[in-house]
């Protein structure tokens, strides 16, 4: 059956093909996390693990949900592919002639170095303006982009390595797949000949790497402690490479806890979209993330409750409202993609289009997918892509109608 879910997200793949270079990088990209989550995961956990997780055996289950998780991926890529090829898509924005500002907004730059430099010194998780400048600093991410853009070789340099140590210190590793895709993006689309695929096998090479040394080492909010690699093994290693994979647990939770159940919370993650962007010192009695636990709960076991267990964006959906729901809101998700998409394939700045259609790839084919929690997604679209979008209306011309 795992075998089923990696021919239907390739059949999904092979139907971007219709489509221009720069439009097949969220299928590619979507695609790949298909293959990571739904293919290699289940195969890690069923022939490694012996299909146990959290003390609870889902031998039974892995295959079925796997094939689920292949499905949405499947039906993902196919919408967005049947959108960006529709005569309907002609025309959804109304700016062109977009070009790069023509210095950039420190205020943004200023903003995402202070954000980081407080998380790094003050490590109280409670605090309410820790958790905000944690988010803020996101925006170091957008100025990292447009030094790129604007060609400030030295400051881009300088600021990457030091925010790279940043991430190695915070310990979530999502913010350097949120950095460094869109590069290689806009490397892979910008370099002729054969030697940008040797060139995209090394870089993703050193990401994996790079990606599981943090996993085996990483002491969230206090750096790696790098004596534990002297103790890793070959199943370590793999361990770092596929421990996100137990994202499929999270599903397997949700059909048959949640679901099975109709333990429904309908519209709850939009309500916490809100809610959770008020200070805990203004409304200290906030409860979001319901059903975070109630994903917990399906796991059945102690250490399951007790895991950080999360699922992908469709998992939501069918918490919100089962698979009548998720089915509709996942291709209403591949309209918002090629949306975005369209948008930056508008602009006839080489840099800003490869950077701001890889941006939309890696939030919502990689980001989103790997975590489903909706208010947690919508920060990093507050926090990332609509400033990148602002910066890039701001060079633009707007189109005589």
């Amino acid at each position: 059956m795992i075998s089923s879910s990696l021919l239907i997200i390739l059949i999904s793949l092979f139907l971007s093909l219709k489509l221009s270079p720069i439009y097949r990088v969220f299928p590619f990209i979507t695609s790949l996390s298909g293959v990571y989550y739904a293919v290699l995961g289940p195969l890690y956990w069923l022939n490694v693990h012996n299909g146990y997780f959290a003390g609870i055996n889902w031998s039974s289950e892995i295959p079925f949900n796997s094939l689920i998780f292949a499905s949405f991926i499947a039906l993902l890529n196919t919408s967005y592919v049947l959108i960006c090829v529709s005569k309907s898509h002609k025309d959804v924005v109304c700016f062109d002639n977009i070009y790069p500002v023509k210095k950039l907004n420190f205020k943004f730059y200023a903003l995402g170095v202070l954000c980081c430099a407080y998380v790094y010194v003050n490590k109280d998780l409670r605090s309410s303006f820790f958790l905000i400048s944690y988010q803020v600093s996101d925006l170091l991410l957008v100025a990292l982009f447009y030094l790129l853009i604007l060609d400030h070789k030295k400051l881009f340099l300088i600021s990457l390595v030091l925010f790279v140590f940043y991430c190695a210190f915070v310990g979530f590793r999502y913010k350097l797949i949120i950095l460094f895709l869109p590069l290689l993006v806009h490397q892979f689309l910008t370099m002729k000949g054969g030697g940008r695929y040797f060139y995209l096998g090394l870089y993703s090479s050193v990401l994996l790497a790079f990606f599981s040394i943090i996993t085996l080492t990483r002491v969230k909010f206090s750096g790696l402690d790098i004596a534990q690699l002297g103790n890793s093994g070959f199943e370590d290693v793999l361990y770092g490479f596929l421990s996100d994979s137990n994202i499929i647990f999270g599903i397997i939770s949700i059909n048959t806890f949640v679901v099975a159940n109709s333990y429904f919370v309908y519209a709850q993650p939009l309500f916490d979209v809100v809610i959770d962007f008020i200070p805990r010192f203004i409304y200290p009695d906030k409860d979001v993330g319901k059903q975070i636990y109630l994903v917990l709960e399906g796991l059945r076991s102690h250490q399951g409750r007790n895991s950080a267990t999360t699922y992908p964006f469709f998992g939501e959906y069918l918490m919100m409202g089962g698979y009548y729901f998720a089915i509709p809101m996942t291709i209403f998700l591949g309209f918002i993609v090629s949306f975005f998409t369209r948008f930056f394939t508008c602009v006839d700045n080489v840099a800003i289009r490869n950077v701001g259609v890889g941006l939309v790839a890696v939030l919502f084919g990689y980001y989103y997918i790997s975590r489903g929690y909706t208010p947690q997604f919508m920060k990093s679209i507050i926090f990332v892509l609509v400033p990148f979008i602002y910066l890039t209306v701001l060079g633009c011309k707007r189109k005589d109608v």
